[in-house]
């Protein structure tokens, strides 16, 4: 389509009574601009704005009685323009290209440090729970014992209660365990 945009314009501007009237090129320039804004493959762009440049001096040489400084002019113009448009182009590209790269790049950390962030949090509380439990026989160890009756002791001054303890002591302990293991 945009192709056939610029023939149309080239064939105007051949079938036009006065060659140097800039119009026409304006709208040369103006398709060069819409290929690199609209077209978003960088290499069908560029084909399209070197095929219309080539298009022109084609149709300015064999098909136009054009003026040579006319020719000249709008020549160096247009390709003046090509070269421009074609460097801003990759360089809008190569800055869109580094942004999502850098974008990418941010989200794989994001999830590596909120997977980080994951297992830190695991082994906070396994440790947590490992310090409160004796390692031997998985029951509650003094330091479960001092965390749960100051906790229960704050409850006791908030509702204004009463709090017990309780201390059961079995006598030859150990011969029950060594005859029965820890399980009983």
């Amino acid at each position: 389509l945009g192709l056939v945009i610029s023939m149309g314009l080239i064939a105007i501007i051949t079938i036009a009574s006065s060659p140097g009237n800039h119009l026409y090129y304006a709208g040369l320039l103006l398709c060069v601009l819409f290929y690199f804004e609209f077209i978003p493959d960088q290499t069908l762009s560029n084909i399209l704005v070197w095929s219309t440049f080539f298009l022109y001096v084609i149709a300015a040489l064999f098909l136009i009685d054009t003026p040579w400084i006319f020719f000249f002019n709008n020549t160096f113009i247009l390709l003046s323009f090509n070269i421009a448009a074609m460097f801003i182009s990759f360089s809008l590209e190569r800055s869109r290209r580094s942004e999502y790269l850098q974008r990418r790049t941010i989200k794989l950390q994001a999830e590596q440090l909120n997977r980080a962030l994951r297992e830190v949090d695991q082994e906070r509380r396994r440790a947590e729970e490992l310090s409160l439990r004796d390692p031997l026989t998985g029951l509650a160890n003094r330091r479960h014992f001092y965390t749960a009756a100051d906790r229960e002791i704050r409850r006791k001054n908030r509702l204004r209660h009463s709090i017990a303890v309780m201390l059961l002591d079995i006598d030859r302990f150990k011969s029950v365990n060594d005859t029965h293991g820890h399980a009983i």
